[in-house]
């Protein structure tokens, strides 16, 4: 396993930036204790493919604006969670959530769990959508023990967020 740790004072950083067609699969790994102000774990643009197996993301943060795990920005891209993942202990805030989608992407769920998120001032825990056209599937797996902390400005907390003619599909799983 691999882990992914910041170092105390370090700046925040995304930990892998797929883009243009690019095709990232990771598997094994353990992703914990990663901070970020401004960008998630992954940061996805156009037309890329990237694929999550056996994967833990533990006790990560994102401060503002952004996703914990993934955060896709252009058009056409697919991020897919497959069997064996685990999303587990994760803190959003500030309009963030634990997937941020755009432009046409697609998120698909085929397997695993997110769980146990926190979110301050979001829209939605688990799954932000935002753009046309944007698509979040869920075909397996579980969605289960998110909360939703709401400021004055924001009270539309969920554990999916659907906005700007996005869609979010729900083939089989569990929320």
């Amino acid at each position: 396993n691999a882990f992914v740790t910041p170092v105390a004072g370090a700046p925040s950083v995304t930990a892998v930036l797929i883009s243009n067609s690019g095709v990232l699969n990771i598997e094994n790994v353990t992703f914990k204790n990663h901070y970020s102000t401004s960008s998630g774990l992954i940061s996805a643009t156009a037309a890329s493919t990237s694929t999550l197996k056996n994967t833990s993301v533990l006790h990560c943060a994102v401060v503002s604006n952004s996703a914990v795990l993934v955060y896709i920005t252009g058009a056409d891209a697919k991020f897919y969670i497959e069997e064996g993942t685990i999303v587990d202990g994760n803190y959003a805030g500030g309009n963030g959530g634990i997937l941020k989608i755009y432009n046409s992407s697609q998120v698909i769920m085929n397997g695993g769990e997110i769980k146990n998120t926190t979110a301050l001032n979001t829209n939605g825990v688990v799954s932000m959508t935002y753009g046309g056209q944007a698509t979040f599937i869920l075909n397996n797996g579980v969605i289960s023990n998110n909360s939703g902390v709401y400021g004055k400005n924001n009270g539309r907390n969920a554990a999916i967020y659907v906005h700007s003619g996005s869609k979010f599909i729900m083939n089989n799983g569990r929320i």
